[in-house]
């Protein structure tokens, strides 16, 4: 489906019509307007009424010499000499046809109401965030501040996660994860260092990270939501917990705006003009990973779909998926868009 309207053709009807009206008036004058001229003797009927009598005493006249009908010298043109009258494209929006190219972009549409992101951040105040979350949790615990950021002008391809074995115990070996993702993100990004935030058993795993000192190096700050304390004296650290931000539970704690507003104070050096998360102008883009919960790895071999329901019901609307995607070892899906305000079933 394209994200242009088709142009609009007008009536070839009412073209026509209204070329035969301006030909009628391009004469400028009326029949009425066009009148035999008169005689020298007093007019064209005495002159008959000699001729028919046979009076051959009344001298004879000349008529006056009289000019042809002004015509308008202009052609008049064919109504099938104009070209068909249409209607200019409508303009698509940049970030609608910035997604044509991806699945779902049949339904992208932006929100008049929706809002954007703000200016981007300065690139002094924005290093890589790489997120460690805990036992039996996953990236996704990290996604509405993410979002937050993102709405407060950080570039969303710089938060990342660490995703392992939501189960596991092994502390060391998680520890070294988060070192390789370390070294790929600096890597991809330039920056010399990161931030690190840890959840829960993440903020052992980051403790543990940040005891090495060659590791703690490629640390600007660190972030401990709910675990153990901070580490004394090796980076400069915040603890959002549940006693900093009361009546909110552990998980809460991780997700909430205001253990969000204490996390980006503290690392870009300002408080956010966003907290609330509310409906985006542009179109709705999403990814993601399909995983076997909690050991967080992918579900290699299936086929993940998406379906369009009926938020009421449930039922899905329509017989074929919105969108489909194969899904290999890391798990990964997308992107694609989704229609905002919609309500979709992942099998």
């Amino acid at each position: 489906m394209s994200l242009l309207e088709p142009r609009r053709i007008r009536s070839s009807a009412v073209l026509i019509t209204l070329v035969v009206a301006v030909a009628a008036c391009s004469s400028g004058r009326s029949d009425s307007d066009v009148r035999s001229p008169p005689s020298a003797t007093g007019g064209v009927d005495e002159a008959a009424d000699d001729v028919a009598t046979g009076n051959d005493d009344s001298p004879v006249t000349e008529p006056p010499e009289t000019d042809p009908p002004v015509t308008d010298p202009t052609p008049t043109e064919s109504p099938l000499d104009s070209p068909p009258v249409t209607d200019a494209p409508d303009e698509v929006d940049p970030s609608v046809a910035a997604v044509a190219d991806l699945p779902g972009a049949q339904v992208a549409t932006v929100d008049p109401a929706g809002t954007d992101p703000a200016a981007p951040l300065p690139d002094e105040v924005v290093r890589p965030i790489v997120f460690v979350h805990g036992f039996a949790g996953s990236a996704q615990q990290y996604e509405s501040q993410a979002m937050r950021f993102v709405a407060n002008g950080y570039p969303a391809e710089q938060i990342v996660a660490y995703d392992h074995d939501g189960a596991g115990l092994d502390i060391e070996s998680y520890a070294d994860g988060v070192d390789g993702l370390i070294d790929q993100v600096l890597a991809d990004t330039g920056a010399e260092q990161i931030y690190l935030v840890g959840h829960s058993r993440g903020t052992i795993v980051s403790t543990r990270y940040l005891e090495d000192p060659v590791r703690a190096a490629k640390v600007a700050k660190y972030v401990a939501v709910d675990g153990v304390p901070c580490p004394d004296g090796i980076v400069p650290c915040v603890a959002p917990n549940q006693a900093n931000n009361p009546g909110q539970a552990h998980v809460e704690v991780a997700t909430s705006e205001e253990s969000f507003a204490m996390q980006y104070e503290f690392l870009v050096g300002e408080a956010p003009e966003v907290l609330e998360i509310v409906p985006q102008r542009a179109p709705v883009v999403i990814s993601g990973r399909a995983v076997n919960f909690p050991a967080n790895t992918g579900r290699q071999g299936a086929t993940l779909e998406i379906w369009p329901i009926d938020r009421a019901s449930g039922t899905r609307l329509g017989g074929t998926p919105h969108a489909s995607f194969p899904i290999g070892a890391d798990g990964e899906f997308g992107p694609l868009v989704l229609e905002s305000g919609a309500h979709y079933e992942y099998s």
